[in-house]
């Protein structure tokens, strides 16, 4: 169970992480895989040619999904996005350049999703434009592509993982 715990100091923090109590992990055996759309896609809020590049090649692919966008749902809690990837077969994402407006708050949303779904043990396609650093911890994960001709190779090799667990 996720919570929330308000903290002014480390002092106070520290206290409260010394009295957790509860440290189960994740489940997902509740819910059962989606196989009619079994990919989720957490695209930015704008849209520029290389996410609907990126959405296209998905729906060439003929993998049906389900999608996060903030322009139509606003804020992604943790319960959804728990519940969104558990019930993928598998997520693809899309780390921002940090020239876009919307960047930071986004490579957050794809990182948060890419830890859950790496978690979770599903298959992750993380995809990255240009040459932008690649956060350390995320380097060994992330496919990067300098041209949308290169997203095609990423995505066939993920529809095939993605069809094996079909």
């Amino acid at each position: 169970m996720l919570g929330y715990e308000k903290y002014s100091s480390s002092t106070e923090l520290v206290t409260k992480l010394n009295n957790i109590n509860a440290t189960a992990s994740l489940s997902s055996s509740d819910l059962k895989p989606n196989k009619t759309t079994p990919v989720y896609w957490v695209s930015p809020r704008t849209k520029t040619d290389t996410e609907i590049h990126i959405t296209s090649r998905i729906k060439k692919a003929r993998l049906n999904f389900r999608s996060y966008d903030p322009e139509e749902l606003g804020r992604m809690s943790a319960g959804e996005a728990i519940d969104s990837i558990a019930q993928a077969l598998g997520v693809v994402s899309v780390l921002l350049p940090s020239e876009r407006q919307e960047a930071a708050e986004h490579n957050y949303r794809a990182a948060f999703v890419a830890g859950l779904t790496m978690g979770l043990e599903k298959p992750l396609l993380l995809l990255q434009y240009g040459e932008d650093p690649i956060p350390l911890d995320y380097r060994h994960l992330v496919k990067v592509f300098r041209s949308p001709s290169q997203i095609q190779p990423h995505i066939n090799e993920f529809a095939t993982e993605i069809a094996g667990l079909l």
